[in-house]
């Protein structure tokens, strides 16, 4: 299982749309990904541990995180 699966099958039971994030990353692998502040605070409030684990997933992937 590569490293998008395994975070995929990671997420299954996240209570946020980390998924659709993930999924969209590992097909287009852009250089940035600009985010809203309040989903970022959303996706911390849910399930802070499954935002650390895609935040350094993202990190590990040299995607740079642009929170607005």
């Amino acid at each position: 299982m590569d490293e998008v699966q395994a975070l995929l099958a990671a997420l299954r039971d996240s209570p946020t749309d980390l998924v659709r994030v993930v999924r969209e990353i590992g097909r287009r692998q852009p250089a940035t990904l600009c985010l809203s502040r309040k989903t970022v605070e959303t996706w911390q409030t849910r399930d802070p541990a499954a935002w650390a684990r895609v935040r350094a997933w993202l990190e590990r992937r040299g995607v740079e995180l642009k929170v607005t």
